[in-house]
């Protein structure tokens, strides 16, 4: 695990910002992604949106992984330690990438966006997590991205808004500090 010193370090050798200096320990509900998503049965291909220095997709047993960010310099620092903590394992990519504005290209077991889509207007969120669902997900793949209940936060999501127009099944799991719930959508047959 990689201490607050440890993260630091870093920052001021990538420069990305203060923000990820949190620990993968300090936030209890990137364990409960991981964990769930290591238990799912069909662990092909993942892509983390938003995926910061790689805590929860250095974590994740799945054949190939994706992290997205749009911060070339976090991106850098995130390359970096899946090179170090894994030498030799090629199957995680990092790249440069906005949400919702550029399209995800292929399809995935699971799609994982948390602890950043809190600054996205409800209806700019519905609609990027539609077209992730409906183009970018696996049959029975599964959707994962966080909602807050605190008004310190830009934007309180209703995830049962967000997925209203889904054919999916949801859960919960949580809550978490900041009144923070996890949510998973999983795609059924069709």
């Amino acid at each position: 695990m990689l201490s607050k010193g440890v993260r630091r370090l870093l920052r001021a050798v990538f420069g990305f910002n203060e923000w990820h200096i949190a620990t993968y320990a300090g936030r209890p509900y990137a364990k409960s992604v991981v964990d769930e998503l290591n238990a799912l049965q069909q662990r092909d291909r993942v892509v983390e949106i938003g995926c910061g220095l790689g805590d929860i997709l250095r974590r994740l047993r799945f054949e190939h992984k994706l992290g997205l960010d749009q911060d070339t310099r976090v991106l850098n620092a995130a390359s970096f330690l899946a090179r170090i903590s894994n030498p030799g394992s090629g199957n995680t990519l990092f790249q440069r990438a906005a949400f919702p504005d550029q399209q995800l290209v292929g399809k995935f077991d699971a799609i994982v966006l948390v602890n950043w889509i809190h600054h996205l207007a409800p209806e700019e969120l519905r609609e990027g997590l539609n077209r992730l669902f409906k183009d970018n997900l696996n049959s029975r793949g599964v959707l994962v991205f966080d909602v807050v209940a605190n008004e310190s936060y830009r934007f309180n999501h209703d995830w049962q808004y967000l997925t209203s127009e889904l054919d999916c099944r949801t859960r919960l799991i949580g809550p978490f500090e900041y009144g923070r719930n996890i949510v998973f959508v999983q795609k059924g047959d069709s």
